[in-house]
């Protein structure tokens, strides 16, 4: 068996086998080679995916930012409402525009309010009003009662209006 090792065909032989061995070795690591580099490649395209995602989202950010920094919308908005109200924006800061709109949406309310209550004032008027008049009339008046009574009528009706 000594004389198979050292013999050319058996030296061939162990050499062979180890050569295969190498070879083996070699695509296992060439598999390995690929697999990484598969996997690599598959991170690149969802980082490149992740930071075109990102860069899109920065821009529309940015140009959010711009628009609230130069007041551009609350501007916008305040111009669609009333001309009044794109006053109180100009270049102030977007606090101080919404608190001068806050102060002001206030102010119309309570004229609002008033004119209410002036208009139920006014029909509780004209309604106690109406009411007497039916009282008069129910009672048959003469003549002079009913000039007295439209006279009287006719100087409560001008403080109405």
């Amino acid at each position: 068996m000594a004389d198979l090792l050292y013999s050319p065909n058996g030296k061939l032989n162990a050499l062979n086998r180890k050569i295969i061995q190498v070879k083996k070795k070699i695509q296992l690591s060439e598999g390995q080679r690929k697999a990484n580099f598969e996997e690599c490649d598959a991170k690149k395209r969802e980082s490149t995916e992740t930071i075109s995602k990102l860069k899109r989202e920065v821009k529309e950010l940015q140009t959010e930012f711009a628009k609230t920094k130069n007041n551009e919308e609350v501007f916008e908005k305040a111009a669609s409402l009333n001309r009044e109200c794109a006053a109180f924006v100009g270049k102030r800061s977007l606090n101080d525009a919404l608190t001068d709109l806050d102060e002001h949406n206030i102010r119309l309310r309570k004229k609002l309010d008033l004119a209410k209550y002036q208009s139920d004032k006014r029909q509780k008027q004209l309604q106690q009003l109406l009411r007497e008049y039916e009282e008069l009339m129910d009672i048959k008046p003469t003549q002079i009662e009913a000039s007295k009574i439209s006279s009287r009528l006719i100087k409560k009706v001008p403080k109405l209006f």
